[in-house]
């Protein structure tokens, strides 16, 4: 109860679908804008029901809007301080250290947020992050941050996939920037300042002195090394994390970035097989085009992945490997759904030739059906 008003906190989902703040004066609802708050995944709402409150004043004869007063902001602010006052009363929360200064700032004494985080994953170039589904865990003494939120998808996808290839003795999480400042968050050791180095008959160069270098769409390279630095406090260590493949693209729009403008540098020996580039290729370049002209997404995800998959055979096999791989898979995506189960068919397409039927587009067809 305050100034005549009884003010309600509550997360139930009813209140969910109903418009955000609400006053209740004597059975008319009456929309007004009060705080919500966010704490532990649930949203905290505030709701308000008029007692006896002559400050309270609303434009007549409607009464469906509140009159903008000194009163009205000592209310939000009295719903604010509430708000907290409700966090203050559970096990735990995950409040922002902005949100906690604030809550000191209206006389509520929260406890620092609970050292909690979500495992780290890299970012694809839809803007996804595998593991964004799981709830924070809470962390322990052998909890790294992994800093690489200013980093763009292809440079995170490849800096997983090296520290999959060298795993240090830490458990990796992603950043929270909103925890910075609370003590334990700060203290925590952090990899930042992510870069590649390739080395090349025995020179060894960035990943953009590479690119300059090469017009060709694969290069074999002596080494790959993803440089990390890992900084403990005040002190920051160098990390080399050996990798066996590496993108050069067109940073400048690299979310618009064509395969055919993407260089592949990789290092042998390596285990890497072209299904795992073609996943590699996907997560770091694929978003699909949303303009009214382009293709549905399936269609957009299809092509891409034939491309890729062709692109990761061509790199990692052979020429030959990838074009009998292409014509695998436009045959299983544009013909095998239209055969018969019962019957066999073998499709032969010979090179163009200048007699070649007009009608047939070029092509001289030979089309058995083997039963």
């Amino acid at each position: 109860s305050w100034h005549g008003l009884r003010i309600g906190i509550s997360s139930q989902s009813r209140w969910h679908d109903r418009a955000v703040g609400r006053i209740n004066f004597h059975g008319v609802t009456v929309p007004h804008a009060l705080p919500t708050l966010t704490c532990n995944d649930t949203q905290l709402q505030v709701r308000i029901e008029v007692e006896n409150c002559p400050d309270l004043k609303l434009v007549l004869p409607a009464r469906k809007e509140v009159v903008h007063s000194e009163f009205v902001d000592r209310l939000y602010m009295e719903c604010q301080r509430l708000l907290y006052q409700y966090v203050a009363t559970l096990e735990h929360h995950d409040l922002s250290y902005q949100h906690w200064v604030k809550a000191q700032r209206l006389g509520i004494d929260l406890p620092p947020a609970q050292p909690s985080l979500t495992p780290f994953s890299p970012v694809t170039a839809k803007g996804e992050r595998s593991l964004d589904w799981q709830s924070s865990t809470l962390i322990d003494a052998t909890a790294l941050l992994v800093k690489v939120d200013e980093v763009e998808a292809p440079e995170q996808q490849l800096l997983s996939r090296a520290l999959e290839q060298n795993p240090l003795p830490y458990t990796l999480y992603a950043t929270k920037p909103e925890f910075e400042g609370y003590p334990w968050y700060n203290s925590l050791p952090q990899l930042t300042d992510l870069r590649f180095e390739l080395e090349l008959n025995t020179q060894v160069m960035s990943l953009d002195d590479a690119l300059t270098q090469t017009h060709l769409a694969s290069v074999v390279v002596d080494r790959i090394t993803a440089m990390t630095t890992l900084s403990i406090g005040q002190d920051g260590t160098r990390v080399p994390l050996p990798l066996d493949i590496c993108f050069g693209y067109p940073s400048d729009h690299w979310n618009d970035t064509s395969l055919d403008d993407v260089t592949l540098f990789h290092a042998q020996p390596s285990d890497l097989s072209p299904a795992e580039l073609a996943d590699l290729l996907e997560a770091a370049f694929f978003s699909p085009n949303e303009d009214s002209d382009a293709d549905c997404y399936d269609t957009q995800l299809d092509d891409f992945q034939e491309e890729a998959l062709e692109r990761a055979i061509r790199t990692l096999l052979s020429d030959e490997a990838a074009l009998k791989a292409r014509i695998e898979m436009t045959l299983d995506r544009h013909l095998r759904w239209v055969m018969p189960s019962t019957l066999q068919v073998e499709v032969i397409v010979s090179p163009i030739t200048s007699d070649a039927p007009t009608h047939w587009s070029g092509f001289r067809r030979v089309v058995t059906i083997l039963s």
